[in-house]
């Protein structure tokens, strides 16, 4: 039986993306722009598809490929660039 190319768990094809969304809260007096510039931050980093800042509720929203980076990788980048993720939860 050949697996069904759409399913998540079907490693056969390497271009095949495996999407995964967090949420990162940003804390801090000026949470509008702690989001602006996280996203800034990570929009180039390898893997990631779509980041999109929310500042009216103080949190990023990432998308990324599993396969190219992970949640650990994007709060380390967050935290080397001397920003203090909040929380993670995942979508």
């Amino acid at each position: 039986m050949q697996p069904d190319p759409a399913d998540p768990h079907n490693l056969a094809s390497p271009e095949h993306e495996i999407l995964q969304t967090i949420l990162i809260a940003t804390e801090g007096a000026q949470p509008d722009a702690h989001a602006r510039k996280i996203r800034e931050l990570l929009e180039g980093r390898d893997g990631v598809d779509e980041v999109r800042a929310e500042p009216e509720n103080a949190r990023v929203v990432i998308t990324f490929d599993s396969r190219k980076t992970d949640v650990a990788l994007l709060h380390e980048t967050i935290l080397q660039a001397g920003y203090q993720a909040d929380g993670t939860v995942a979508d």
